[in-house]
Parts: C-alpha cells; structure tokens; sequence
C-alpha cells in the first residue's frame, strides 16, 4: 500500500508514494482485468532488436502477481497506457527531487 516498487535494468527502488498519486494507481489499475494482463498484446516490437528497452507491469492483488506481457518501454498496450504513464511520472517527479 502506498509504495512504488520500480526495477530499471536491475536496479529496485521502492519509494513511498502521496495518497493522490496511489488513489491514482488504483483507479486505473480498477479498468484492467488483472486475470487477462499477460494476454495484451504490444503495439510495436522494437525491443526485439534492442532499439528499445522492454517492460512489463506486475500487479499484486489479494495476495496474487499479475504480470503483463512484455512491451516496449514508453509503448504499453493502450489497456495499460494511463497506468504506465501515471507509473513514470512519479517516478520521473521522485527522482527530480
């Protein structure tokens, strides 16, 4: 609850995150059905030949990992756009500070 456990090549930071910002979270974290997440498909596939990073969005509910399918980082499947983008921004705002 109320934390932000990110991995970048490796590297895990979890950091404390505001009540909007996790109010946040989980609104749009309630518009995906979480049992379907590994299925979405990625919209493009430049991190196939290293042209882009990949990433993916694990989501723990009830106890449970749900893991997404890989995608391009800064391209998610539009099912999880405005999760992704909500996701970097705080991490982009935290590491600014």
């Amino acid at each position: 609850n109320e934390k932000l456990e990110s991995s970048i090549n490796g590297n895990i930071n979890t950091q404390e995150i505001s009540q909007n910002d996790w109010s946040k979270i989980l609104e749009y974290t309630e518009q995906i059905n979480v049992e379907n997440i590994s299925k979405l498909e990625a919209p493009t596939t430049k991190r196939f030949s290293d042209a882009a990073l990949a990433s993916n969005i694990t989501i723990t509910k009830n106890g449970t990992d749900y893991q997404s399918s890989t995608f391009d980082s800064g391209n998610p499947p539009l099912e999880l756009k405005k999760l992704y983008d909500e996701i970097q921004r705080i991490i982009k705002t935290k590491k600014s500070k």
